[in-house]
């Protein structure tokens, strides 16, 4: 997996998912010193012969505290 950026951080719950199996990302993205709308992307890789990148995308509206 790939974050777009270095406030963006994903984890796979296993490295290895076999066909038919399922995994969970988390995605953690540090909202400091950013404000109103924000997208980051995390690009997954597999060895899906058909099907072998997916993008997913994060979209944020950051209001900050007070304002």
């Amino acid at each position: 997996m790939k974050s777009s950026c270095g406030c963006t951080a994903a984890l796979l719950s296993n490295s290895n998912i076999k066909p038919g199996q399922e995994g969970t990302i988390k995605v953690e993205f540090d909202t400091k010193n950013r404000s109103g709308k924000n997208s980051k992307t995390v690009t997954v890789q597999s060895n899906d012969p058909k099907d072998p990148t997916k993008v997913l995308t994060i979209y944020a509206d950051i209001v900050k505290k007070g304002g």
